[in-house]
């Protein structure tokens, strides 16, 4: 496998039919090719993609957005402190995950659980790197149970909430802390 940019947005959408994540094929495939390339350039985001070397083509994908404000239920459940609720603070760095995709065909591989473990390792290790707590969370539909049952196996920790009558469940994981880190 190896990382390139995301270039044919048609074949990257054919996932979200299935409701891979909180949105849908209808929603996303509707944006423009602007849309998508100003997504994948943004400073603020770093986007994994697991390729087929033969062909380039896209089998599994996620991205990252660095320092988005964690919401107050999920302050609430991952025990923050007020000074680690904003999205600029200076002791924890908040990565949500955004756009998981994988192909029909790649799915129970493997792949995913690939591409998420480098995600996770690269937020971690962002954020060890600036001294920083880190906190990784991830929306997904309720009704998407194989996905939810893959980031349950991945660590992430279930919290439920309903959003616009949309039943959505929201999961965090927290990276551990280095051991004596709590003593200093």
């Amino acid at each position: 496998m190896a990382c390139v940019p995301v270039v044919n947005r048609k074949r990257h959408l054919i996932g979200l039919r299935n409701l891979v994540f909180g949105a849908t094929y209808e929603k996303e495939v509707a944006r423009d090719d602007g849309f998508w390339r100003q997504r994948l350039s943004r400073p603020s985001t770093t986007t994994f993609v697991a390729i087929r070397n033969q062909d380039l083509r896209v089998l599994s994908s996620l991205t990252l957005v660095r320092g988005t404000q964690p919401s107050s239920v999920l302050a609430m459940a991952a025990g923050l402190v007020p000074e680690e609720r904003d999205k600029d603070s200076k002791t924890l760095l908040h990565w949500a995950v955004n756009a998981v995709y994988t192909a029909a065909d790649a799915r129970r591989q493997g792949i995913a659980k690939a591409v998420f473990e480098k995600a996770l390792a690269f937020s971690f290790s962002t954020a060890e790197a600036e001294g920083k707590s880190c906190l990784v969370s991830i929306s997904a539909r309720e009704e998407n149970q194989v996905a939810i049952d893959m980031y349950l196996r991945m660590g992430f920790i279930e919290l439920s909430y309903v959003e616009d009558g949309d039943a959505v469940l929201y999961m965090f994981k927290a990276r551990p802390e280095a051991e004596g880190a709590e003593s200093a």
